[in-house]
């Protein structure tokens, strides 16, 4: 049976006509023991799909010639007739979209519809140049790949697919938008270069406070959030001074408020007595302003205008309004104020002294009253008995003055007296007053006064 079948190949090989296939010459050594003899008239040995280029024949560089090559198409880009210089025209190209981005079809200038419709094989077509965007963008994969570089996408694309595309250069003119579209992508390294709004930075300030596309809105974003404006990543920020005093409390040691950090120790007394005002000499005005500040060491050695040491005792008393005379008005005001150093050598009004006897006492009153041509009060007299004795103002109360004291009572400024005085108080007011020549006209009997 074996021998029948050979008959038959080899009838059916002598019918066939082996001139008609190419004769080719072997161009390359064949192995030492090939797998069988090769016939040069009718077959070479080729490119070996496993092992490699070992050896391969050639007809003139090809094993199909020109002519086959044009008139099959489909053989375009092949081993067979990669080595022809010829083209087809635009029709067969299109019928054909495999080869349509071979050289034969370099100079065919395609409709868009057939471009995007197969992006994938002419991306790189020169007949697909002119729509190189549209093709590219049929895709994301495509439209980011190497392919793609020389196209210019339209902005609502390149954000539609920001996080494949922001690093593509076609939609490099709209970087700032892609990396807006997404706050994460926004921090990445691929939006280094990227300048945001103000807008954008302030309302995603947490997140892209250190980002360099809002380095110039850094204040802003800072700002727009007290514990951000203290935290580490805003420690190179310089804040406003509006800002820094109304979170005076908040960022007193904070670096971007230290110019104005005067102003902010004189913004309240509790700040300005802190560890971060230690050492800060305050403003007269700002001292003068409330008594607390006043009393602070912050204040001391300061000279407090004389209308603020005068608007209140406590500011009186303080060492800033010490070596300051008052006027009379002020020292007048009250027994308190009267009593002051800074009151001492001020002459008071007669009205004034001789409204209490707190007041008639003082060395400031004595001249006032000495002086006086008004009636005085008998308590005021009496009080300053000694100052007052020939006062005009306390001749009515003679006879009381004069038996104060034993001194007064052998006094000659007391002769005057002894009309004024009563019987009932030479007796009252001890035995010498009782027998001093102050008494003499109204205790006959010297028996009658009070046993010593």
């Amino acid at each position: 049976m074996f021998s029948k079948v050979l008959v038959v190949m080899a009838a059916c090989l002598s019918i066939y006509p082996v001139n008609s296939l190419p004769q080719v010459m072997l161009l390359s050594q064949l192995p030492d023991d090939p797998i069988e003899q090769p016939a040069p008239d009718s077959w070479a040995w080729g490119r070996h799909p496993k092992n490699g280029f070992g050896y391969k024949a050639r007809h003139e560089g090809n094993s199909l010639t020109l002519q086959q090559c044009i008139d099959n198409p489909e053989t375009a880009g092949t081993v067979f007739c990669e080595d022809y210089d010829y083209t087809y025209p635009l029709e067969i190209c299109i019928q054909i979209p495999r080869i349509a981005a071979l050289k034969v079809c370099e100079d065919a200038m395609y409709p868009e519809d057939f471009c995007v419709a197969n992006a994938a094989l002419l991306v790189r077509a020169r007949g697909c140049a002119p729509f190189i965007t549209q093709v590219c963008m049929t895709d994301v994969n495509l439209a980011a790949s190497s392919d793609c570089a020389d196209a210019m996408f339209p902005k609502d694309f390149c954000i539609s697919n920001a996080a494949q595309l922001v690093r593509v250069r076609g939609c490099a003119p709209f970087l700032t938008e892609v990396c807006m579209a997404d706050i994460n992508l926004a921090t990445s390294k691929d939006c280094t270069d990227a300048m945001f709004p103000k807008e954008f930075c302030v309302e995603n300030g947490a997140k892209l406070v250190s980002v360099a596309g809002c380095a110039v809105h850094k204040v802003d974003v800072c700002i727009a959030d007290i514990n951000l404006a203290v935290s580490k990543s805003c420690s190179d920020a310089k804040f406003p001074k509006d800002f820094c005093l109304a979170n005076a409390a908040q960022l007193l040691g904070a670096k971007g408020c230290q110019e104005f950090i005067v102003d902010l120790c004189s913004s309240d007394p509790s700040l300005a007595s802190s560890p971060q005002c230690a050492g800060i000499q305050l403003p007269v005005d700002v001292c003068a302003s409330s008594i607390e500040f006043a009393r602070l060491d912050s204040c001391k050695g300061i000279k407090l205008p004389i209308d603020v040491c005068t608007s209140s005792l406590e500011f009186a008393l303080l060492d800033s309004c010490k070596d300051v005379e008052f006027p009379a008005d002020v020292c007048g005001s009250s027994i308190e104020f009267a009593k002051l150093d800074a009151c001492k050598g001020v002459k008071l009004p007669a009205s004034v002294c001789a409204s209490s006897v707190e007041f008639a006492v003082l060395p400031s009153c004595a001249e006032s009253l000495r002086n006086a041509d008004v009636p005085l009060p008998k308590a005021v007299c009496v009080a300053a008995a000694a100052e007052l004795v020939s006062a005009p103002g306390c001749k009515k109360h003679l006879g009381t003055i004069c038996v104060t004291s034993l001194e007064l009572a052998k006094s000659d400024a007391c002769l005057e007296g002894q009309k004024k005085v009563s019987r009932f108080q030479c007796l009252k007011n001890g035995r010498e007053i009782c027998l001093s020549r102050l008494c003499e006209w109204k205790v006959k009997n010297k028996d009658d006064c009070p046993a010593a």
